[in-house]
């Protein structure tokens, strides 16, 4: 596999990153329980739909307090540690909850678990910038995307399968492809994060000790992404909201076999498009290639305004899926260009947290819109919403270039009073 993976576009990255990817799949490959856990907790546990609802809607909202120790952690005792501790902790809250399946504590072991889990995110995306140079991050996290991608399309399966057949083995091969992660990383994976060379920027001031808050306000282009981000994540939160309700009411009596090859065929588009769309847009700066994905977008959600049958579903899938590529594929690539190495993991953290609001924002306010207003005005407004972020991703990218290019003249100057 790994010779495969050295093949452009990912050839020459550093051999971690190839080994990550094999980490991605294993990973993607064995979650099993988070996408099922609304129809455990009612079909297997018996929990009515508005406690189970709650319980759901914990299981998100632990995604912030999880991705930020897990940052700050990244920062301080290295990516590969805070990897393996919660990554076993994970599994060891999946074995318990095998062993206490009828349990009313499994409810809150799961949420445990998934708090654990998201807390290894900004430490793998801050592996990735620790092991990349600039021209080579798109390639990195492209190919991580593709990892999760190919586990996935396996992994769905296998845990429908699971459910209804071995509850139990659901959590046991959570638990076991955790496990089995864990074991690539101990065995072969080196500690990307060199704390001694960051002490040493700090003790020369190259980067004085500050407050990560300070540092981060001293980031606006950073803020004004991750703002941005919000729009983006909001509009693409209709692919799991907006898009099941209206196919339920285009097709009343298939409506959850229509959405399920509408998400088999974005799946089938991000496995044989990441590597075209890595290629051609790996010339192009990170901000470049997210105003590009916010234009795919407004086309890809727009064109439910029109949706009547399947061939607009599926052209409008394929459009939204090619954004999704650019949008996971380059925002990792932003973070790592530009926030400080010691940084890093907090910086990853905070991205995810305040993207993740635009998830947990979106399907409520829309919700409130389709009722009110109807879809083809719900869609009119996720494709104003597209647009607008789209036009302020590219006033960021305009920003970026005017900054490039004011640097490039200082240097021209500073070469030429060198000369005299």
């Amino acid at each position: 596999m790994i010779k495969i993976l050295r093949k452009s576009p990912y050839s020459n990255l550093h051999r971690s990153i190839y080994l990550l990817f094999v980490v991605q799949v294993i990973n993607s490959l064995g979650t099993f329980v988070i996408p099922f856990l609304t129809l455990f907790l009612t079909q297997r546990l018996g929990i009515e739909g508005k406690l189970a609802g709650m319980y759901v809607m914990i299981a998100s909202l632990v995604f912030a307090p999880g991705s930020l120790l897990g940052g700050k952690l990244a920062d301080q005792i290295g990516r590969k540690n805070v990897f393996i501790i919660f990554q076993l902790l994970a599994a060891l809250c999946f074995i318990v909850a095998a062993f206490m399946l009828t349990s009313p504590l499994v409810p809150w072991i799961l949420i445990l678990a998934n708090l654990f889990t998201t807390a290894i995110l900004p430490a793998i995306d801050s592996m990735v910038a620790d092991l990349t140079k600039p021209e080579e991050r798109k390639s990195a996290f492209s190919l991580l995307y593709l990892g999760y991608n190919v586990g996935v399309a396996l992994g769905y399966s296998i845990a429908g399968f699971l459910f209804a057949n071995y509850i139990k083995l659901l959590f046991f091969g959570e638990a076991l492809a955790k496990i089995v992660a864990v074991l690539v990383v101990i065995l072969f994976l080196e500690e990307s994060f060199k704390k001694n060379e960051v002490k040493n920027l700090i003790i020369n001031n190259i980067h004085k000790k500050e407050s990560f808050i300070k540092i981060f306000l001293k980031k606006p282009e950073i803020i004004f992404f991750a703002v941005v981000a919000i729009l983006y994540s909001f509009v693409f939160s209709q692919h799991s909201f907006g898009i099941p309700l209206h196919v339920n009411e285009l097709f009343p009596s298939e409506g959850a076999k229509v959405y399920g090859i509408i998400m088999t065929f974005n799946s089938i588009v991000v496995l044989v498009f990441t590597v075209l769309i890595t290629q051609l847009t790996d010339k192009y700066k990170a901000v470049f290639n997210m105003v590009i994905a916010g234009i795919f977008f407004a086309i890809g959600f727009g064109l439910l305004y029109f949706a009547k049958g399947y061939l607009v579903l599926m052209i409008s899938t394929f459009f939204w899926t090619m954004g999704r590529i650019l949008d996971r594929t380059n925002t990792g690539v932003f973070i790592a260009n530009s926030a400080p190495e010691q940084y890093r993991g907090r910086f990853n953290a905070v991205l995810l947290i305040i993207s993740g609001a635009g998830y947990a924002i979106g399907p409520a306010f829309m919700g409130v819109v389709i009722n009110n207003y109807g879809f083809q005005t719900s869609w009119k407004l996720i494709f104003v919403l597209s647009l607008v972020g789209t036009f302020f991703m590219y006033l960021l990218f305009l920003n970026d270039k005017k900054k490039a290019l004011r640097i490039c003249n200082e240097g021209k100057v500073v070469g030429v009073e060198q000369i005299k």
